[in-house]
This record gives structure tokens, sequence and C-alpha cells, in this order.
């Protein structure tokens, strides 16, 4: 079966990559770049799928989309915390636009690496935003085309036990928010907290 797994080049993204694969699935990654400004994250998202040997395709969305947005993550002037980092509707987005991508190419299944962290802290991480979301595409496409979010019910340290367990190339990830001017994770944002762990390399 076809998948198109969201790869965004963090730790989330890589293991729901490296699982997806263990279930069979033939997969391509799909990144988006929409103005972040931690955009080193497409590097690693390149990475990841090469050292996987899957097909990759970056899909730019018009920055200014969320120019007017106050989210950290699109505006370097606005100091990054948990509120700060979310962008307004922004999976919806991105859901949105990889079932176009999924039906177009006969993939059957989306995978999308929400996990339990993120609930809290943004709504377009919930479960309940998934099941209205995977409804919605199930009335606006000709074909089944199934969202799939198996990290939702776990914490950032169990998906990093499940990427260790179907070894995934955790070394390979980025997950800062706010990269210093050496291109190095900050340690002090939201994503850098909870990545911190020994089997990320950037922490060592």
């Amino acid at each position: 079966m076809k998948a198109v797994v969201l790869l965004s080049g963090g730790i989330d993204s890589c293991v729901l990559l490296a699982y997806a694969l263990s279930k069979g699935h033939t997969c391509t990654a799909l990144s988006y770049h929409y103005g972040q400004r931690h955009l080193i994250e497409l590097e690693s998202a390149k990475k990841i799928a090469s050292s996987y040997g899957v097909p990759h395709s970056i899909v730019t969305i018009d920055p200014s989309l969320f120019q007017s947005a106050p989210s950290a993550l699109t505006d370097p002037s606005i100091p990054v915390n948990q509120a700060s980092a979310y962008v307004p509707a922004r999976n919806l987005i991105f859901l949105s636009l990889a079932a176009s991508f999924a039906e177009a190419r006969g993939a059957s299944t989306i995978y999308f690496g929400g996990n339990g962290d993120d609930a809290p802290h943004f709504p377009d991480c919930t479960p309940r935003f998934i099941n209205a979301m995977q409804a919605a595409i199930a009335f606006g496409a000709k074909t089944p085309v199934s969202i799939q979010a198996p990290l939702t019910s776990m914490s950032k340290k169990e998906v990093k036990a499940l990427g260790r367990s179907l070894q995934a190339p955790l070394d390979l990830t980025w997950s800062c928010y706010q990269p210093t001017e050496k291109s190095r994770p900050c340690g002090k944002c939201p994503a850098c907290l909870l990545a911190s762990d020994p089997c990320c390399l950037y922490d060592q």
C-alpha cells in the first residue's frame, strides 16, 4: 500500500516514517516550506528521506499566508515559547494538501506525526481534530484516504523509545525552533527541551 508521510525533519516525523515503513507501506515523504524561521529542518528531512531511499517532495506555501499571524515560528521578532509556537491552523492546511497529494498519487494513507505532548498546546494536534479532518477528507475525496496518527497517545519520551526500537536515524533530526548563528540548536526553546535526550546527536 502507498502512503504519504508528513516529514518535518523532527524526531516525531522521523519515527513516523520508520513506523510506516515497518508496516510494509511504500512511502513518499512530504515536507512544507512555509517561511519557518527554522528552515534548517528541511535539510534534516532531506537527509532522513535519503537514508531510507524514499521519494521526497517539498511543497512551498506562500509565506504571506502566515505573516500577519503572531507566531514565533514565522516571525523572528517574537520570543519563542509554548504559546507563541502555534501557527494558526497549520496542520489543517498541511493535511488538506497532503490529502490532495495522496489521492493524486494513488496513496491510501497519510501518516501524521502529532504526539501526546503537543495536544494540550496545539489544537490541530488533537485526536478530535484528526478525526474531523478524516471526516472532511472522506467527504471531499473521490477515493478513500485515511489519516494514521500512531503517536498521538505517546509522550516525546515514548516516541524516542519507539524510534530507537525501529532503528530510526534520530541523529539526523532537527527540532529547534530558533537555530543559533552557527546552525546549532538553542537548547532553550520548547522543542529543544522536549527533544533533550542522549539519543539525540545534537544534545551530546
